[in-house]
C-alpha cells in the first residue's frame, strides 16, 4: 500500500452523490417508498401530509455532499445555526425537501447503522444520515426535516424534531446541497463510491502508484495485476477526488470476521498530502458501520516504511507467511465505537 503521513485539510472528507429529484408527485413517492421496502416514522408521515411539503414536477439534478460536524470544523460539536452559516460559508447550500425521499430511492445500499449502540435522547443515531432542509415551520414540536437510516436490516426514512438550542454531536454527518459558489474550494478532497464506469481509472492510478515498487521486489505487487472491473464490481471500492481529478483509491473486502483493505493507492502527483492517511480512517469507519470490530491488511516485508507506519496508526503484526519468493506481513487492528459526545 501506498501511504502518505501529512495531516489532511480541511478537518475532514466529504462524501459526493449526484441525486436525481423532482418529477414524481408526494403520492408516487410514497408509492416508491414502499415498493421499496422503505419504513416511515410518524414525523416522516406528517412531513408528507403537510401542505407546505411541495414537490418539483420536473426532474433534475443535485449535487450533494455529506459531511461530519466535526469536519466542518466543530470538534465539540455545534447547533444548527453555526453549522448551516459554515457551510455557507463553504459554498454549501440547503437541499430542498423533497431530496430526503429521493435519496432514500437511490442510497439503497447504506451501511447497517452501528451493531448494539445504545439510542441517546436528542441525538441523532449511530450511521444516520440527516438532510439540511429548511424547516416548513417554526413550531419546534413539527418535524424539522428527514434522516436516512438502516438499521438491522430495515431501511427508515425518518423525520426528526429539534430546537435552535439542540447541538449536533461531532460525528454526526448532514448532507447539503453544493452551491458551485466562489467559497467552494477547487482542492478540497472528497470521497465517493466507485461505478464499473471507474474501473478504467481505478486501474491506471493503481499502476501508476505501485510501479515505483517493482525494482524493489523484482515484479509487479499484487494491486497492479488485479482485474479492477471485477473488483469494483464485486467490493466496496472508495475513490479520492480533488476537483474532477482521481487521486487515490481504497479498495475494501468483506470477511466473516474483519474487514480487509486491499489497496491503498495515491496519485504520485497527489502524494504527500494525506491522502492515504484519509482514505484509512475511512476504512474504520466503513468496518465500524458494517458491525466490524477490527480491520486487518497485508504488505511486502521489503516495504519496512509502511510496516513502520502501519504500527504507528495502531496496527499489529499477527503472522507472515512465504509468497512469490519473498514474505508477506499480516497486520491487524482492533476497532471500537467512538464514545458518544458529552
Amino acid at each position: 500500500m501506498d501511504l502518505e503521513t501529512q495531516p489532511i485539510y480541511p478537518d475532514g472528507p466529504a462524501v459526493v452523490r449526484s441525486v436525481q429529484a423532482g418529477g414524481l408527485t408526494k403520492s408516487e413517492l410514497l408509492a416508491e417508498l414502499r415498493r421499496n421496502a422503505v419504513s416511515l416514522n410518524e414525523s416522516a408521515e406528517r412531513l408528507f401530509a403537510s401542505e407546505h411539503f411541495t414537490v418539483a414536477a420536473s426532474r433534475y439534478s443535485v449535487v450533494a455532499v455529506e459531511l461530519a460536524v466535526a469536519a466542518l470544523g466543530f470538534p465539540q460539536g455545534a447547533a444548527t445555526a453555526e453549522i448551516y452559516a459554515r457551510a455557507e460559508a463553504l459554498g454549501l447550500g440547503l437541499c430542498p425537501l423533497e431530496l430526503g425521499p429521493h435519496l432514500r430511492l437511490q442510497y439503497l445500499d447504506q451501511p447497517e447503522g452501528y451493531w448494539g449502540q445504545p439510542e441517546l435522547q436528542h441525538q441523532a443515531p449511530s450511521g444516520s444520515i440527516t438532510i439540511a432542509s429548511a424547516p416548513l415551520a417554526d413550531d419546534d414540536d413539527f418535524p424539522k426535516g428527514f434522516y436516512l437510516r438502516r438499521i438491522k436490516g430495515a431501511l427508515w426514512l425518518r423525520g426528526y424534531r429539534s430546537g435552535a438550542e439542540h447541538i449536533w454531536s461531532p460525528g454526526d454527518r448532514l448532507l447539503f446541497r453544493r452551491a458551485y459558489g466562489p467559497a467552494m474550494a477547487a482542492d478540497q478532497p472528497a470521497i465517493r463510491r466507485a461505478t464499473r464506469a471507474d474501473a478504467a481509472a481505478v486501474a491506471a492510478l493503481t499502476d501508476a502508484a505501485y510501479r515505483k515498487y517493482i525494482p524493489r521486489l523484482g515484479r509487479k505487487p499484487q494491486p497492479m495485476t488485479a482485474d479492477y472491473a471485477l473488483l469494483v464490481e464485486q467490493h466496496p471500492t472508495w475513490l479520492v477526488e480533488i476537483g474532477q481529478r482521481l487521486a487515490g483509491v481504497l479498495v475494501l473486502q468483506h470477511e466473516p470476521d474483519t474487514l480487509l483493505i486491499y489497496s491503498v493507492a495515491i496519485n504520485p502527483d497527489d502524494q504527500r498530502r494525506g491522502l492515504g492517511r484519509l482514505l484509512l480512517g475511512w476504512a474504520e469507519r466503513q468496518a465500524l458501520l458494517a458491525g466490524y470490530r477490527s480491520l486487518r491488511l497485508y504488505t511486502n516485508a521489503l516495504m519496512q516504511e509502511n510496516i513502520a507506519l502501519y504500527t504507528r496508526l495502531g496496527y499489529r503484526e499477527t503472522r507472515r507467511e512465504a509468497y512469490q519468493g519473498g514474505e508477506v506481513v499480516h497486520m491487524s487492528k482492533p476497532l471500537s465505537p467512538a464514545p458518544p459526545a458529552g
